[in-house]
């Protein structure tokens, strides 16, 4: 995964900025050991030949698998996007297309629909929900190759060649992180990246947004990670 300079620093640090305003000193002081740590491997970075290997942390089975997912998931949306020719779009459980999509897509997408409904379920758990075990990646990675493949073969057949995805091996134990540098001369401005939608409870979202827009409302925030 390529990470952005900018990217890590302002997001650690807007992180740090929110935790002392919420008056939780702990948790901000275990966030500016990481800005540090952060600020150390950019400097690193910048003393180094371009393209230095540097041996990183290793990852546990759960994380790498969690990166894994998480890296997969991204990859496989952008070649899916890239070959229907619209942007995917998470919603009510599954993965819809744009209005303006290709009446060649239409019949194969929805001979899809259960493939797709099943990795945009299981791909929103690995990005929202993660809970080790709760779900067989290696089933997900399965799934997504499928689409691939039967999306290559229709695109083969209309549009021409395109490189084909390919789904990544599934960890079966630690991974060593080995990190490439690179570093710009002058700080990088952030990208602006796709808007994440909130989905899946749009009764309880219209709810919560028609009484955000009363004078003096409050938030109370609560729940477990991603609920």
């Amino acid at each position: 995964e390529t990470l952005v300079e900018a990217d890590v620093l302002d997001a650690l640090l807007a992180i740090r900025t929110v935790l002392e305003q919420c008056q939780f000193p702990d948790d901000a002081e275990i966030v500016s050991e990481l800005l540090t740590d952060a600020k150390d491997w950019v400097e690193r970075a910048r003393t180094v030949c371009e393209g230095t290997v540097i041996r990183g942390p290793v990852l546990s089975v759960a994380e790498a698998t969690a990166q894994t997912a998480y890296s997969a998931i991204s990859s496989w949306e952008k070649w899916v996007e890239t070959v229907v020719g619209q942007e995917m779009i998470y919603k009510d459980g599954a993965i819809t297309f744009g209005q303006d999509l290709d009446p060649r897509w239409t019949s194969v997408i929805k001979g899809l629909h259960s493939d797709l409904k099943t990795v945009a379920v299981q791909g929103r758990h690995w990005y929202f929900h993660h809970i080790p075990g709760e779900h067989d990646l290696s089933q997900t990675l399965d799934r997504m190759q499928h689409i691939v493949s039967t999306l290559h073969a229709l695109y083969a057949a209309h549009f021409g060649s395109v490189d084909l995805w390919s789904a990544p091996c599934v960890p079966r134990g630690p991974i060593r992180v080995h990190l490439v540098m690179s570093a710009p001369a002058a700080r990088m401005t952030p990208p602006i990246p796709r808007m994440a939608g909130i989905v899946g409870r749009d009764q309880e979202i219209a709810q919560a947004v028609k009484l955000l827009l009363k004078r003096k409302a409050r938030v109370l925030i609560h729940g477990l990670p991603g609920m």
